[in-house]
């Protein structure tokens, strides 16, 4: 199980380089540790390259509870063949906590 005050989080860290691409931020869960054939849980806006700068916020919205054993994170390219972006993603602490650690003891 994860959930609670965590959030799935994914920035671009370098923009999306492809004339007409666009990207999508899946958070994902499995029952295989590859990650094949997975549930998409969550998905980000589809942001068009031009609005795909460094900095652009793919996903940020909370974690619901996960069945499956493995999580993840998979972007979908869609459009056009992309040339440039890297991506960041993160389970982070929500904003209602008053730490900034995240305790250690999930129930993963």
């Amino acid at each position: 199980r994860a959930g609670g005050a965590l959030r799935a989080f994914a920035t671009l860290t370098t923009a999306l380089v492809g004339a007409g691409a666009s990207i999508q931020a899946q958070f994902i869960s499995s029952a295989n540790g590859n990650l094949s054939t997975p549930t998409v849980v969550l998905s980000g806006p589809v942001i068009a390259v031009a609005n795909a700068a460094a900095g652009a916020t793919l996903m940020d919205l909370p974690l619901p509870d996960v069945a499956q054993r493995y999580i993840g994170f998979q972007y979908v390219i869609s459009g056009a063949t992309t040339t440039g972006g890297t991506v960041t993603s993160a389970l982070v602490g929500g904003s209602d906590r008053n730490s900034s650690t995240i305790p250690s003891n999930l129930g993963f």
